[in-house]
């Protein structure tokens, strides 16, 4: 948690494990998704990167078909390292790693990948790593994505996991005290929150089964049962992001004979990840006949899991009208006799769901009071912007994020010492020159230089004194070029240290909000 390198990221940074190849983790939605593998007999992992959701949903793409557990960590801080140098820190909206994928393409964004990893692998060389237990598997029934929705047998003999359902996570404050008493009375210490908004119970013992339904049926809960895999995410009952009331609108949905997976977001920042649902929609309000109708974006047959993909792009459709959609896709799903609704709606024609739902997609002028409402609300819908949603990070300083960026490049430093490689360790004394000396010259209205000869100059002109003095002083001596010593480098080291309070306690001077502690050298 303390690592300067995660200190001040340009945005949130999602990882996820799957322990085995079905992938109930879902890697191809996430920044970074390790599966474990074996391939011939090698235990390791595979690794995924710059995947995401929301307004621009991307899979993400393999970065390590297999890699050593010895040298997975290199692969994360790699991939952390990457999303920290070039993600955008000015566009809110476009500071996801998956837009470097955008920004530098496939190939090029492997290419920048393969440096840091290559970097990390040689800075990190003597870190331990953790070692994993391996096992042989012993189920052949993957729990699905995010947790199981039955009684499930655990790999330990004789203890299951028990999934709770609660209908859009919602539950009551007597439900919650009930159910820790009930663990308690059954000597049960482990709960867990679910991707599907359930709760999952685990190591139960067979014999305790019978007891924990009795309890969970006073307390007016459940396991879970067909068609009431809904997800929803908040809407308009709290986010402040939200267009539609999906909370309201979920509860009336379902995922029929065949138990779909129906995933609702208010918008199109989708926190329920509709693209991932076997039907997902997202609110959104369209202009018809001069008016705001509250709409839906249809999506189908999505899956995160191994050999899945984003969901298909459907139509739009008015709030009124999305329930009986989706009962139509089902009704056409189970005629067709296949059991998978993922195989039978990516086996249809690109326009089949389109011409399916046609008819329910057009709103003639005669009809447009019908469709004004969104569901549970009274009055015309209308489209509030109020700011940053649940989910927003907040904006950091860029000088900040640069002494968090200089504080892993001392690390790195430190660790290239140790192992002697002196030249390496002197390239990142240069590094954290270039990074807090263009950072101050930024903060104080000038612009980024990457030569240090030049930011020395500007840094003369902008804040002419002890700290551009001693900026160029050293700068020239990291300029030598000549070998350096174990003794040249740590005097230069400490001197850069030194240089780096002085510089700290010179930008908060200058901006009294920042927070600058936990990336300082710890002693010089």
């Amino acid at each position: 948690l303390r690592n300067p390198l995660n200190q001040q990221l340009p945005r949130k940074f999602k990882f996820s494990f799957s322990a085995c190849e079905a992938d109930c983790a879902q890697a191809l939605l996430h920044d970074c998704g390790v599966v474990a593998v074996n391939r011939d007999g090698r235990h390791g992992f595979m690794v995924k990167a710059a995947g995401g959701l929301g307004h621009k949903p991307r899979e993400a793409i393999v970065v390590e078909e297999f890699i050593p557990e010895s040298e997975l960590l290199f692969s994360l801080e790699a991939l952390v390292a990457l999303h920290n140098r070039y993600s955008d820190r000015t566009k809110r909206a476009k500071s996801r790693i998956k837009f470097l994928v955008e920004r530098f393409g496939e190939q090029g964004f492997l290419e920048k990948y393969r440096e840091e990893f290559e970097r990390t692998k040689q800075a990190l060389a003597a870190q331990a790593y953790p070692k994993g237990e391996w096992r042989q598997q012993t189920g052949g029934e993957a729990p699905g994505p995010g947790a199981p929705r039955k009684l499930f047998a655990q790999h330990q003999p004789g203890l299951f996991v028990f999934p709770i359902a609660l209908p859009i996570g919602d539950m009551t404050p007597v439900q919650l005290r009930g159910i820790a008493a009930l663990l308690r009375a059954h000597g049960l210490n482990e709960i867990h929150t679910t991707q599907d908004q359930n709760l999952a119970i685990f190591n139960v013992p067979q014999e305790k089964v019978t007891a924990l339904r009795s309890g969970l049926a006073e307390l007016g809960l459940r396991e879970p049962v067909t068609g009431d895999n809904v997800v929803a995410c908040p809407g308009t009952s709290t986010c402040r992001l939200g267009i539609t009331t999906s909370t309201e609108f979920a509860p009336q949905l379902s995922g029929g004979k065949a138990d779909l997976r129906i995933r609702v977001s208010g918008c199109h920042n989708g926190c329920a990840q509709p693209e991932t649902g076997d039907i997902g929609i997202y609110g959104e309000g369209k202009r018809m006949h001069g008016k705001l109708v509250p709409h839906y974006q249809m999506y189908f047959a999505g899956s995160g899991m191994s050999g899945g993909a984003l969901a298909l792009k459907g139509p739009s459709l008015p709030v009124v009208r999305i329930k009986q959609a989706i009962e139509r896709v089902q009704a056409a799903h189970l005629a067709s006799g296949e059991a998978s609704f993922f195989t039978w709606a990516r086996a249809q024609a690109p326009d089949y769901l389109k011409q399916l739902l046609a008819d329910l997609a057009e709103v003639k002028a005669e009809d447009l009071q019908s469709v004004m409402h969104d569901y549970g609300v009274a009055s015309d819908f209308r489209v509030l912007n109020l700011g940053g949603g649940e989910c927003a990070g907040v904006s950091q300083t860029l000088i900040g994020s640069n002494f968090f960026e200089a504080a892993h490049e001392r690390e790195y430093r430190n660790a290239l010492v140790f192992q002697r490689k002196y030249d390496e360790a002197a390239h990142c004394n240069e590094a954290i020159l270039r990074l807090l000396g263009s950072g101050i010259a930024q903060l104080l209205g000038g612009v980024r230089q990457d030569d240090l000869n030049q930011i020395a100059e500007q840094l003369q002109q902008l804040a002419p004194g002890a700290i551009a003095d001693e900026f160029a002083r050293l700068a020239n001596a990291l300029a030598n070029g000549a070998e350096i010593s174990t003794d040249m480098l740590a005097a230069i080291s400490a001197d850069v240290d030194g240089w780096t309070i002085k510089a700290a306690a010179f930008a908060t001077g200058k901006d009294a909000q920042l927070d600058l502690t936990e990336a300082l050298p710890k002693a010089v």
